[in-house]
């Protein structure tokens, strides 16, 4: 019988040093928690400003139908007026309707 021999071999790690693993854990962990409230921060400000835009525009569009229906209002009857002289209409004091009697058609000579 033969006998194997069998040989171990060690495998060597570097040796890390655990107080820079800390050190570096803490600097990223306390700059990621900056950042975190960083964009908490900008969020919140965004949303306040857009909530402000909001009521801007609902206020302006009121304001928008106001004006034009005010703009309707007023310009309506200044615009007919105007329109009728233009066309040379006259205002109308007393009408008189002519009576056509049955069977009778008015012809051209």
């Amino acid at each position: 019988m033969q006998v194997l021999t069998q040989s171990i071999v060690s495998v060597v790690f570097p040796r890390i040093n655990l107080q820079k693993i800390w050190v570096a854990s803490f600097i990223l962990i306390t700059s990621l928690i900056i950042f975190y409230i960083f964009q908490i921060s900008e969020i919140a400000s965004s949303t306040f400003h857009i909530s402000s835009y909001e009521q801007s525009i609902a206020q302006l569009s009121q304001n928008n139908k106001d004006l034009e229906i005010k703009l309707s209002q007023l310009n309506y009857l200044t615009n007919l007026e105007s329109i009728l002289q233009n066309f040379n209409y006259e205002k109308v004091g007393k009408v008189y309707y002519i009576r056509i009697i049955d069977g009778q058609m008015a012809a051209k000579p």
